[in-house]
């Protein structure tokens, strides 16, 4: 093993940081003198966040020395910062680096005996450092330069000066390179994941996201569509929307879903024998142990009354989580978050994600946030956005009440009275930005029109679309029964590969529709027939395809989210 030499420490007291004065202990001033290591760090070393650093598992951030002159060829804009103690470390070494330290590998310096636990997750304040340069935290994980934390096995004192004296190694096979590279690789495989959680050094914090991604890459492969959950708990986020938290009734982890994307909920109405299937956006961040919707109560919408009676302890079929209404992080670009009313629940967590480096995407370099409510009382999860927003260097946020009260005008808690429009948002680069949509329709057509207006391309712009039997969604369906009457009053219609048969009639719906209602697994996404994920063969007999957006299939195929029985028999290849 190669010799190593403590060439300088750190610590630092918790202070202003960037423009908006984040409190962070980034900042970190040269200790000459001999400096005492407890359990929990450096003395005299504070931590802002424990959430990220800090604590037993990571008492002590260590940097190698080598990697610095990579750095200045790198940015050499920053030549004033670059340099030791520049990325926050309590301890700048030689001689070891990412590729020849391992988790488990324990060391001695001065009379502290120190273990490796993890490789640095770096956050948003590493930007704020450097003057809001955000390329930096990606480069630091795709090149593997992330540095690691020890645990304190024996507390002693160390000083700048001291070797750095190697004294085992449990693992020779991950090292902080290695590891890093895994916990960062989508394609990463379930047992390589649970290899990693299963080494007994391994922080809490690391080993919590390796075991949720492993259950998560597990719980893809059930062959089935829905679970039981069962309701944990309710919130109340504004007038109109509750907050529901759901737990997988069979204690297996929720697949990790990307934000913005759904989930199916499988229900049944009161004194109804007939199963609806509704899909609500999951308003949560992953954490593959629950999910969260976010639903508005319709004055005449039964499906959202059914559900904000539910109690804690009641039980509900859910999909796995689906949609490709999501954020598409890896281009790079800054993102515009634009909701009304309960659209804003998509952007929770999306804006999660925009503010979070994890070192898998580039950070989001900028954020345009705009959201339109009634008022303060019909304003939802205005709290956990404002937190959010601060956690970036970079943010435009305008809120909009139509309908303000003259208590919402006294809090001033928004910013424009009236319906949002981008032209009182001022200058922005608005062809520079991606834009994400999400509320009643009308709304949604107003705003792409002005995106459109104003020279963003079409490749520039999503918008999420509800279901359009959705009583939910504030739109008329797009098919009604007595419309369906004008094609056939009923078929029977044989599922291939299932043991079911069944009648339709008009009242069903689409045969989308009708296979979940009789708990037939069927891939689905948009249900508007666009994204082809229900696309099944005919093996006998014709369908109709209604209210259909995009080209026709063949005709021994059936989009079944759009399509109807056309003759008195259907077989469908499922």
């Amino acid at each position: 093993m190669r010799e190593g030499k403590l060439l300088a420490v750190f610590a630092g007291r918790v202070a202003p940081l960037g423009p908006k004065s984040v409190r962070s202990a980034f900042v970190k001033g040269r200790i000459d003198e001999a400096v005492f290591v407890r359990s929990l760090g450096l003395e005299g070393d504070e931590q802002a966040d424990l959430a990220v650093h800090g604590g037993v598992d990571k008492a002590v951030y260590a940097y190698p020395s080598a990697n610095y002159p990579l750095w200045h060829q790198e940015f050499p804009e920053h030549v004033r910062i670059w340099g030791p103690g520049s990325l926050g470390e309590n301890l700048t070494l030689s001689g070891f680096d990412e590729t020849n330290v391992n988790i488990g590998d324990v060391f001695k310096i001065g009379s502290a005996v120190l273990e490796v636990t993890q490789p640095r997750k770096p956050c948003f304040k590493l930007a704020l450092r450097f003057s809001g340069d955000q390329r930096i935290a990606p480069r630091m994980i795709r090149e593997a330069r992330t540095g690691w934390y020890f645990r304190v096995i024996q507390e002693g004192h160390l000083v700048a000066g001291d070797q750095v004296e190697f004294l085992d190694r449990r693992h020779e096979e991950w090292s902080i390179k290695r590891i890093n590279q895994q916990a960062y690789d989508r394609s990463a495989t379930e047992e390589k994941l649970r290899a990693i959680a299963a080494l007994p050094e391994l922080s809490a914090a690391w080993r919590n996201q390796t075991v949720s991604a492993a259950n998560s890459i597990s719980s893809k492969k059930s062959a089935s569509k829905f679970r039981t959950f069962v309701l944990s708990e309710m919130s109340v986020e504004s007038r109109l929307i509750r907050s529901l938290v759901f737990t997988p009734v069979d204690g297996e982890n929720v697949p990790l879903h990307e934000p913005g994307q759904h989930v199916q909920l499988k229900l049944t109405l009161p004194g109804s024998k007939t199963g609806v299937v509704r899909r609500y956006t999951i308003s949560s961040v992953p954490n593959g142990k629950n999910l969260r919707i976010s639903v508005k109560i319709e004055d005449k919408g039964q499906i959202s009354s059914l559900l904000h009676r539910l109690r804690p302890g009641d039980q509900v079929e859910i999909s796995r989580p689906q949609g490709r209404f999501v954020l598409a992080r890896e281009s790079g670009r800054p993102v515009a978050l634009i909701s009304a009313g309960v659209g804003i629940t998509p952007m929770i967590s999306m804006l999660h994600a925009a503010v979070t480096q994890d070192g898998r995407y580039p950070f989001v370099p900028g954020i345009l946030f705009l959201h339109g409510a009634r008022n303060g009382a019909e304003h939802a999860f205005a709290e956990q956005v404002e937190i959010s927003l601060n956690k970036h260097p970079e943010v435009i946020s305008k809120i909009f009440y139509s309908q303000p009260t003259d208590e919402d005008r006294a809090n001033g808690k928004f910013d424009h009275e009236g319906r949002m429009s981008l032209r009182q948002i001022g200058e922005f680069p608005s062809a520079e930005y991606d834009y994400y949509i999400c509320g009643p329709v009308s709304f949604m057509n107003a705003i792409v029109d002005e995106l459109k207006s104003k020279g963003v391309a079409d490749s520039r712009i999503w918008t999420e679309t509800f279901d359009f039997r959705n009583d939910e969604s504030g739109a008329a369906p797009a098919v009604t029964p007595d419309e369906l009457r004008k094609f056939k009053t009923s078929a029977k219609v044989r599922f291939e590969n299932t043991d079911k048969s069944v009648i339709w009639s008009p009242e069903q719906g689409t045969l989308l529709d009708l296979a979940e209602a009789n708990r037939i697994d069927v891939s689905s996404d948009c249900r508007m027939g666009i994204c082809g994920a229900c696309l099944t063969r005919i093996a006998s007999g014709e369908v109709m395809h209604l209210a259909l957006d995009g080209p026709q299939p063949d005709k021994d195929q059936a989009l079944l989210c759009c399509a109807v029985p056309k003759t008195d028999e259907l077989v469908l290849n499922l």
